[in-house]
């Protein structure tokens, strides 16, 4: 086998092998999470969406559209395929903006105000006893 033979045969196999990855990742289902509220942090041009989650639900991007009044948000989702256990998780998503927020309504997918939820910590670690 010469080697240009070789190098032929995994690079079609790599790509066989990626064509099939991509094509399981377009079989997983996807959806729009639902935004509970947003918070602020030390950013100004930057705020943390609350949004809840399915189990095992992976966060796969979000979209901003930014006027003069208002910042819409949309969260999406990529979902397993199969069964999986019925209970939501907040996750806390950061989103930066082109613009200061100052007094511009958040908005959802919907066009729904969301709620201001204050400032933003970030979680410590529990103490050790």
């Amino acid at each position: 086998m010469t080697r240009t033979r070789v190098i032929v045969g995994a690079a079609v196999l790599g790509l066989a092998v990626l064509t099939i990855a991509l094509a399981y990742e377009s079989l997983n289902q996807t959806g729009i999470a639902r935004i509970v509220g947003y918070q602020h942090f030390g950013d100004d041009r930057g705020i943390v969406v609350i949004v809840s989650v399915g189990a095992l639900q992976d966060i796969a991007e979000r979209e901003v559209k930014e006027d003069g009044s208002t910042v819409k948000v949309t969260v999406h989702v990529r979902r397993p395929a199969g069964t999986v256990p019925a209970y939501l998780i907040v996750v806390p998503v950061p989103i930066s903006l082109h613009e200061v927020l100052r007094d511009r309504r958040v908005l959802d997918q919907d066009g729904a105000p969301v709620e201001d939820l204050g400032v933003y910590q970030k979680p410590s670690p529990a103490p050790r006893p």
